[in-house]
């Protein structure tokens, strides 16, 4: 892998897009070698579920969770909350797991001038190996229920998730079906150039 010196890393504040089993966290992971902290907008949903006492027992619990924070606070909420974090714990490096509304995207801009958005894709054969192979409790194995949450991601709701419009505003897209160690080393050119 090759090394980056931290000191010649050019952007400081990134986010991943892309849907379910595209390669998101593995990215954040990758990326956060280099003293970056990674922030989950999954995170706030499971919170927000813990608080009112919902059990998460699959993907589309998650999307309904979060449709339901939109509905009630806006489709920037989960990147508010995510500034809010940023804020509250100082932190001045930082890489944004899981941005699927383009309300997030502008809101990262307005605040973060150096905002980078990188949209992760990948086929969806690979997706649904990949799926099945990590076989997290909230993924099914059922190909017709995986299908169904990659479509209600790519949806274009006024209060859901809008991923490919996310996509298009991305300014480098990683191409997520190549070896790990090319991955590795588009993100860290990505992120010094």
């Amino acid at each position: 892998m090759e090394r980056i010196e931290t000191n010649i890393i050019t952007k400081k504040h990134i986010g991943i897009a892309g849907g379910i089993a595209s390669g998101k966290s593995t990215i954040c992971e990758i990326i956060s070698r280099l003293n970056y902290s990674i922030i989950s907008l999954s995170d706030f949903i499971k919170n927000e579920a813990y608080v009112k006492g919902i059990k998460i027992s699959d993907r589309i619990d998650y999307f309904t969770i979060a449709n339901l924070m939109r509905e009630e606070k806006g489709n920037d909420i989960l990147a508010k909350m995510a500034i809010e974090k940023i804020k509250r714990e100082n932190i001045e490096r930082f890489i944004i797991d899981g941005i699927r509304t383009t309300e997030e995207v502008i809101l990262f801009r307005n605040k973060f001038y150096d905002f980078f958005l990188i949209g992760v894709e990948v086929s969806l054969a690979t997706r649904l190996i990949r799926i099945k192979k990590r076989q997290r409790e909230i993924d099914s194995n059922n190909n017709y229920n995986i299908l169904n949450y990659i479509e209600k991601e790519n949806s274009d709701t006024d209060n859901g998730c809008q991923l490919i419009k996310v996509m298009d505003m991305c300014d480098n897209i990683i191409d997520g079906n190549i070896p790990i160690q090319k991955i590795s080393n588009n993100c860290f050119k990505l992120i010094s150039s």
